[in-house]
């Protein structure tokens, strides 16, 4: 993508700005939608703002980059402003280089008539598919303000979350590096001195000792070493464009919901999101299953978005929203349960709010217990391995000494 620089006459005075397209003939076009009116005096390619954009690439927008300007267009689009104008003056104050260009492309898609979640969408890296589903939501329900200040509000817990998180990661990434160092330092130092002290006493080294001296060994030789982080490498960007597809994506997804700890995770995660959309689209009497499709990818799960829509098939045929989802893995249990309550009672919208206040302090609380585990996970594992290297050498050590 090119950015074109123009200066053009729109009937009220020059006006100067930036367009993104392909080429100069579809730059043309874009401006052509905002203003059919607009008479160009210039348009040419800005280089250095190119050159910009695709650098700017590498470097993500944060979570709260993110949560403020959805809480900043919930209050100029409650205060009365257009959205498009809303989201460009957003852009234009904007210290983030990626999200400032992503913005103004938004004001431009807006411009040429197209929804705002339409916009959103065309910037994945930016605004997953999660947040770009609850818009859509509330665009199709007409709760869209409601859906602005929510997705603000989750987008804060999210990033709240994730610094939690951070911070609880700091102490236990300090002892995890300093173990490995002491560990390289014992299989490269200490191990080979002692190995050549006892092998000049005579003592015969037991096959742990021997293990040990041969990984050394390995660890020293620079070009296994060498050959060995180009493979993990090659490895490791091998999955990560694997992952880019959907295949992978869908797979990653799976393994996700199967992995220890993780698993409640992002199930609870996911409940919680689909719980927050369902009581917006119950609330505003849109149908279920139309609105179950949009839901599908608001969850941020692949795999439980496809038991989503296998559930708007079954309620499409007339069961209700508790027995189309009584088939669905992710949704056995007190989920199942809560939704059938509620419609037992007509108070489906109040049981979702609950449900998503339960799966939301639920996440908050695996997350606090995982990260809690963090710390005496590594001490053990550590104490282990050091412990069983200073075993392994006291035991030849303790059988010179009684043969003395």
């Amino acid at each position: 993508m090119l950015v074109y620089r123009f200066r053009a006459n729109s009937g009220n005075g020059f006006i100067e700005g930036e367009v993104v397209a392909l080429n100069k003939a579809r730059a043309l076009k874009r401006l052509r939608r905002i203003d059919p009116d607009l008479e160009l005096e210039r348009i040419r390619v800005d280089l250095a703002a190119t050159l910009n954009t695709h650098i700017d690439r590498w470097f993500p927008v944060g979570g709260l980059e993110r949560a403020q300007f959805f809480r900043q267009v919930h209050l100029l689009f409650t205060s009365g402003m257009e959205l498009s104008r809303a989201v460009r003056t957003l852009a234009e104050s904007s210290q983030v280089p990626r999200l400032r260009k992503a913005l103004f492309e938004i004001d431009q898609s807006l411009q040429e008539g197209n929804m705002f979640s339409d916009a959103l969408r065309r910037h994945p890296a930016i605004f997953p598919p999660f947040l770009v589903g609850l818009v859509a939501v509330g665009e199709q329900t007409g709760s869209f303000q409601d859906v602005l200040d929510r997705a603000a509000t989750l987008l804060e817990k999210d990033d709240d979350r994730l610094r939690r998180v951070q911070s609880a990661l700091v102490y236990p990434s300090f002892l995890a590096c300093t173990s490995l160092a002491l560990l390289l330092g014992m299989l490269l130092v200490f191990l080979p001195r002692m190995a050549e002290v006892l092998g000049a006493l005579g003592t015969e080294l037991p096959l742990p000792v021997k293990l040990m001296l041969s990984a050394g060994r390995l660890l020293s030789n620079g070009t296994a070493v060498g050959m060995t982080l180009m493979l993990l490498t090659a490895m490791l960007v091998t999955a990560f464009l694997w992952v880019q597809t959907p295949r992978g994506r869908h797979e990653l997804d799976r393994l996700l919901l199967r992995v220890p700890v993780l698993n409640r995770v992002f199930l609870a995660l996911a409940l919680s999101r689909f719980s927050f959309g369902m009581s917006l689209v119950v609330r505003s009497g849109m149908p279920l299953s139309a609105a179950m499709s949009l839901l599908s990818a608001s969850v941020g799960n692949r795999v439980i978005g496809d038991s989503i829509q296998a559930a708007r098939e079954r309620l499409e045929q007339g069961d209700t929203l508790a027995e189309s989802l009584e088939l669905e893995e992710s949704f056995k249990g007190l989920f199942r349960q809560m939704i059938e309550v509620g419609e037992e009672s007509s108070r489906l919208d109040s049981m979702l709010d609950y449900v998503q206040r339960i799966y939301s302090e639920e996440l908050d609380l695996t997350l606090e217990t995982a990260t809690s585990l963090i710390e005496p996970t590594i001490m053990v594992v550590m104490g282990v391995l050091v412990g069983g290297m200073v075993i392994a050498f006291m035991l030849p050590l303790s059988h010179m000494v009684s043969r003395l």
